[in-house]
């Protein structure tokens, strides 16, 4: 789980640095220190790779809330008296 979640951060991590980069080629091409081509090539693998990136990040997000909604359904079931049934309520 701490694995996960150091993997998570640094993703994160990662994804302000293609931001930044981004920027970086934003104002070159402003000051028109990069040709249009060179930006738009560019911008373009960085926004693919922000979107993967992005999507990684939401697929660990929603394995996290799973995990919680696991955890919250074990301890429910931790609580009731001996002998109840029990009806698994998952999404």
């Amino acid at each position: 789980m701490r694995r996960d979640h150091e993997a998570a951060v640094a993703r994160l991590k990662e994804r302000g640095r293609l931001r930044e980069r981004m920027k970086q080629i934003y104002f070159g091409n402003l000051d028109e220190r990069i040709e249009d081509t060179i930006f738009n090539t560019l911008t373009a693998q960085f926004r693919e790779e922000e979107r993967k990136v992005a999507r990684e990040l939401d697929l660990r997000l929603d394995a996290d809330l799973s995990h919680m909604d696991e955890g919250v359904a074990l301890m429910s079931i931790s609580r009731m008296p001996s002998g109840a049934s029990w009806k698994p309520n998952f999404r």
